[in-house]
């Protein structure tokens, strides 16, 4: 079973990124800047936290996240995916996690858990941040 899950990861990948690539070229025209002036001012507390966890989103598809991860949310773009229905796969829907530890964890998996089997996805700050504000949402 190793021995296929091995062989299959990198396949899968290549297809979430192909799929997260159109996933977030539609977001990102989605949320684009409005053409608002620069006078205009928005309240920065909820559009500012709104729009980090639709980067989040975006970013958990693109990363791939989905295929070695459920969300409940997500699953119509997880069929679309292909539906990788591995029976082990943690469901991130209802995470309840500490926003730092999970920062640390998605920073460098390895450097908390060095036999995981989820990789260093070499995420930026602005990413980590993006992720984090997603995942720990409330629902």
């Amino acid at each position: 079973m190793n021995r296929i899950i091995q062989l299959l990861f990198p396949a899968l990948m290549l297809v979430g990124m192909f799929v997260s690539a159109i996933v977030i070229a539609t977001s990102l025209q989605a949320t684009s800047f409005s053409g608002a002036s620069p006078t205009q001012t928005q309240t920065a507390s909820s559009t500012d936290s709104d729009e980090l966890v639709a980067q989040g989103r975006a970013l958990f598809v693109a990363k791939g996240c989905l295929v070695c991860h459920r969300y409940d949310e997500m699953a119509a773009t997880r069929r679309e995916m292909g539906d990788f229905d591995f029976d082990d796969v943690p469901n991130l829907s209802h995470l309840k996690i500490d926003a730092a530890y999970l920062k640390r964890w998605l920073h460098d998996p390895r450097a908390i858990k060095p036999a995981t089997t989820m990789p260093n996805l070499n995420l930026s700050e602005s990413e980590l941040d993006a992720l984090v504000a997603f995942l720990t949402a409330s629902k």
